[in-house]
């Protein structure tokens, strides 16, 4: 019996499948579902999943049977439109269990949702953008609209990525029961008024990752807890005044904290449940989890939180009625129909609910415990690897030392190392990949504070550094001696032992024992 459909059916006993056993199985996975890999071995999860074909299947004989045309009209084809998007809506708020607490506001993505959320929050002078130092370049990007208004902002420090750490922000017991409030059901004629200088309450907003697409360490989801009713936002607060980040005064003011995560990297291979965790907005990417369609994500907002939310453009559908000539404008009330300018990517909504059905015949934590279980395989194998001098091969980032699948998710990122301990450049890692069929990434993956970070590469050096690039794929990826990235292998529910196996035999055979070019 393989891997596959050991992992489906492991859950007999509530425990997760054993590495020893996993290192047994030769292969997993329905792999006539993905003929399309031919004879390539795909490690590459975390920048696009894979579709398989027979979701391919489904989608093609849905649209095949059925005419489905723009929702914004009363004809048949349109209300049937209207209906299947609206199912699609909630099986995503089924699948994240946001119960009735939430609406689905179809994005082109990731970046576009962040976008978003930066674009409408209610920033003031009086407002802290905080953020963990791993994040996506999109994640830092919010920072430059809240500083046009007047916001200031903080990198905060690593050890929120450690649970013991969180503790000590997190609500008492008694408090947190007695903080739990039912959520408020949107009425667009009660929408506050847009804040202003005299407000005294302050809006702050802050950040993170679920999982680090750099290095796959999972940030703990009670940082939800810790700063909507914990001691975590006035603690970030103060941190900013010490370091000029932000004037004093904020004691002065009501300071209400919202969350945003970033799921594009966690939600293909961990359940997310947002009435346990309660964030405000969450963001994703849906060719992460299912390979298909591309262009298309979706922003999940609590509907407490979305009247705050401060709306300047509209187009298409999100309004009632506009006047040409007056500013006259009249918004439409439901939260996603007022974000979703335009014409919605209806055929590619549609075609969702055929990776949805991939992944509800597996199972959420099937998958889960599928990549655990060969990210860790991988990471003992590879991290047993030295030369004959007792170096090792590979410096490895994230937190596998663990063995924590609450802590590190289905990434593995390196870096290879000579005999003599100097690093060997990532591009040349890739090129030598690729000719052995492997697919991986390597690079910064657009996470300058993770890798910047790992490589102990100091804030002043980090600008000179980007003043002198032109691009992210400039140079060698090399500065004094340093990678300025990694490469990175990262699992998903296709992936099998044979995958892992081929990268460990790869740089076994390749980089063991093996000087660096003498013109490097």
């Amino acid at each position: 019996m393989s891997l596959w459909a050991r992992v489906r059916g492991s859950r007999r006993d509530s425990s997760r499948p054993s590495i020893e056993w996993a290192a047994t199985q030769s292969a997993a996975g329905p792999r006539d579902e993905f003929q399309h890999l031919k004879d390539e071995t795909y490690l590459d999860y975390t920048g696009s999943a894979l579709y398989q074909r027979g979701q391919l299947r489904e989608m093609f004989t849905q649209l095949e049977g059925n005419l489905f045309c723009n929702a914004h009209s009363d004809s048949s084809c349109s209300m049937r439109t209207e209906a299947e998007v609206t199912s699609v809506r909630r099986t995503i708020m089924d699948w994240f269990n946001c119960g009735d607490d939430y609406t689905v506001i179809f994005t082109a993505g990731t970046t576009a949702s962040l976008k978003m959320v930066g674009e409408t929050f209610p920033w003031s002078e009086h407002s802290l953008y905080g953020y963990s130092r791993h994040n996506h370049n999109s994640v830092l990007g919010m920072r430059e609209l809240a500083m046009a208004k007047g916001s200031s902002f903080l990198a905060a420090e690593w050890d929120l990525q450690d649970p013991e750490y969180i503790q000590q922000f997190m609500p008492k017991e008694s408090e947190e029961e007695s903080s739990e409030e039912p959520v408020e059901q949107f009425n667009p004629e009660e929408t506050p008024a847009p804040l202003n200088d005299e407000t005294e309450e302050a809006f702050h907003l802050f950040a993170f990752p679920a999982e680090c697409n750099f290095s796959g360490i999972k940030y703990p989801l009670d940082l939800v807890h810790a700063l909507k009713r914990g001691t975590l936002g006035e603690h970030l607060l103060s941190r900013a005044v010490e370091t000029s980040a932000m004037p004093p005064g904020y004691k002065n003011r009501t300071n209400t904290w919202r969350v945003c995560v970033d799921a594009a990297a966690y939600a293909p291979t961990n359940p997310l449940d947002l009435q346990a965790f309660p964030a405000d907005f969450v963001t994703m990417s849906f060719y992460k989890l299912f390979g298909i369609p591309t262009g298309l994500g979706a922003l999940l907002v609590r509907k407490d939180v979305a009247p705050f939310m401060n709306k300047t453009f509209f187009g298409g559908g999100t309004v009632v009625a506009v006047s040409c000539d007056s500013s006259f404008c009249k918004l439409r009330p439901i939260s996603n129909e007022r974000f979703e300018d335009g014409t919605i990517s209806f055929l590619d909504i549609i075609g969702l609910s055929a990776g949805f059905n991939v992944f509800k015949s597996l199972g959420k934590q099937a998958i889960t415990d599928h990549v655990w279980t060969l990210t860790r395989y991988l990471y003992l194998r590879v991290s047993a690897l030295k030369h004959k001098n007792g170096r090792p091969l590979l410096e490895i980032y994230g937190n596998h030392e663990h063995g924590d699948p609450k802590r590190q998710g289905g990434i593995l990122s390196f870096n290879v190392l000579s005999p003599k301990g100097q690093y060997v450049p990532f591009k040349i890692v890739m090129e030598a990949a690729k000719a052995s069929n492997l697919l991986l990434r390597a690079g910064a993956h657009c996470n300058p504070g993770a890798a910047f970070g790992y490589l102990t590469i100091e804030e002043e050096d980090v600008q000179t550094i980007l003043q002198e690039r032109e691009s992210c794929h400039a140079g060698d990826g090399m500065w004094e001696g340093k990678p300025l990235g990694s490469c990175r292998a990262s699992l998903g529910y296709p992936t099998t032992v044979t995958d892992v196996d081929s990268l460990t035999t790869f740089l076994k055979a390749t980089y063991t024992d093996r000087d660096m070019p003498k013109d490097m």
